[in-house]
């Protein structure tokens, strides 16, 4: 899903996918808009454009009219989050970050300060948020990555986080979200529930009062002064 201003955008899946969603009231009421992608994962806004990602890469739009141009990293990538920061583009997709610094037109992979591992060849980046000029991206396997140049380099911000042991290996827990509210971080995770961070990302400590145990988050939001779990089978403030 995504928000600017009174616009509500949310992306729709295959066998109902090939289209997105808008609405100006609130969700009252949605119009149905044509795009050619079977899994529109999220949204963002920049320079006065709708981008789209998901399975069939980045779209770009001037408005909700239809008319969108496809401006790569389709397929193999499978962009599952954006974010804009200043005039700039993250893509986090199968493969990494991917970052472009002229509306989407060429796209650059970053991967300074991502490890390469056994269990997880590539970093497979499930969010991205941009906070206080900082990037920050939730992964699978690898915890959050944190950003301050910009996305040109990386390093790991995974103090206080759950650890899994995967063939002796200590591993971060499966993350899936991730939000900001006053200079507040807050990671979603697969079973752990919600993880907040007082620290741009240096230290976590869990935010869990009022969640069932165990508890999978499968997307955060925030609306001052609230923050919203959705987790598996139920929603919470």
């Amino acid at each position: 899903m995504g928000v600017d201003g009174n616009h509500i955008y949310i992306g729709t899946s295959a066998p109902s996918g090939n289209c997105i969603y808008h609405s100006t009231n609130n969700g009252s009421s949605w119009t149905s808009v044509p795009i050619y992608d079977n899994h529109v994962n999220d949204f963002c806004f920049s320079g006065g454009y709708i981008y789209t990602g998901g399975e069939y890469g980045i779209f770009k739009g001037a408005n909700v009219s239809g008319n969108w141009e496809n401006l790569g990293l389709g397929h193999a990538n499978l962009v599952k989050c954006l974010a804009s920061n200043g005039n700039d583009l993250i893509a986090g997709t199968g493969f990494g970050f991917y970052l472009s610094a002229d509306n989407g037109t060429t796209w650059h992979r970053s991967t300074s300060g991502i490890p390469i591992s056994s269990l997880v060849p590539q970093a497979v980046i499930e969010d991205v948020i941009v906070d206080n000029g900082n990037i920050y991206g939730c992964s699978w396997g690898d915890g959050i990555y944190k950003s301050t140049d910009g996305g040109i380099s990386w390093i790991q911000a995974n103090a206080g986080l759950p650890i899994n042991v995967i063939l002796g290996i200590d591993t971060v827990v499966y993350l899936s979200s991730l939000s900001s509210l006053n200079s507040i971080l807050y990671a979603g995770t697969g079973d752990d529930g919600v993880y907040k961070s007082l620290s741009s990302g240096a230290s976590w400590i869990a935010a869990n009062n009022g969640l069932p145990t165990p508890c999978g988050v499968i997307n955060l939001a925030v609306s001052n002064p609230v923050v919203y779990a959705t987790i598996w089978g139920e929603a919470f403030i």
